[in-house]
């Protein structure tokens, strides 16, 4: 049995070879964010003839939750996220010792400011690609095989 290998190039990656600017505009609008991740797929595909790295023909992949990358629940919990051009966002820590980590309330979900932005894009999303993604998904595994066993 092969081990499924996914590769994932980094925001610098992009940043640096195809200019992909990565501070808060992209991050905000769920539809530019969906179609600038298409984008990249399609030129890493380019770039990468042959290897199953990125795709010719993108599907989107709309997720709802994304604006702060993968920083949705320290979002939710009121940290400041901030966003560079070349990097995925990032969350300044709670500073707090065990007790008063400990006694944090969970947020209101109804009226939460992170939850109510995810739900209307999430319902943008919905009107452009007839579905979205309430929290990050990569696509399915990549399978790079070696040469089969005895077989060398």
């Amino acid at each position: 049995m092969y081990p499924h290998v996914y590769f994932d190039l980094s925001e610098d990656w992009h940043n640096h070879r195809y200019g992909v600017d990565f501070s808060e505009d992209f991050w905000v609008d769920p539809i530019r964010r969906t179609e600038a991740y298409r984008e990249m797929s399609y030129q890493r595909a380019k770039r990468f003839p042959g290897t199953d790295i990125g795709s010719l023909e993108p599907e989107p992949n709309p997720v709802a939750s994304d604006q702060y990358g993968h920083r949705f629940i320290p979002a939710l919990f009121g940290c400041k996220i901030r966003y560079t051009p070349n990097q995925a966002p990032s969350a300044d820590p709670i500073r707090a010792d065990f007790d008063q980590l400990a006694a944090l309330d969970m947020p209101d979900l109804r009226r939460n400011d992170v939850i109510k932005k995810a739900m209307d894009d999430a319902k943008r999303m919905k009107e452009k690609y007839g579905f979205a993604y309430g929290m990050h998904l990569h696509p399915k595994p990549r399978i790079f095989r070696g040469p089969e066993p005895g077989n060398h």
